[in-house]
């Protein structure tokens, strides 16, 4: 018995293939996210690896030691300043206390 166009049962075998193909391509589609998102992490565990060993370095020295040998020059160089600092603050006031003892004993 047909109906309209097509008949009830070629209908349904079409609704059915159709589903099917949308279940396949959506299915593909997860697939084809996972495997992407798989391979985006394996990328990014790669680069992480990748950029410890740099930091922390692999026998050799790393940019964490050099950035260590690094602050302890400038800390070195505070200290150094700190030091002539404090002996020129020491000379200045010994300058001082000298000109303010010959202003009392010179009048």
């Amino acid at each position: 018995m047909k109906t309209g166009i097509l008949n009830l049962s070629r209908r349904k075998r079409l609704f059915l293939r159709l589903i099917s193909l949308l279940l396949v391509a959506g299915v593909a589609r997860q697939v084809r996210a996972v495997n992407t998102t798989t391979v985006q992490d394996v990328v990014y565990r790669a680069e992480l690896k990748t950029d410890m060993r740099w930091l922390v370095g692999n026998g050799s020295p790393g940019r964490l030691q050099e950035l260590e040998a690094r602050v302890e020059h400038h800390e070195a160089i505070l200290q150094r300043a700190l030091g002539i600092g404090a002996a020129a603050g020491v000379l200045l006031t010994l300058v001082h206390l000298g000109i303010d003892y010959l202003r009392l004993h010179l009048r």
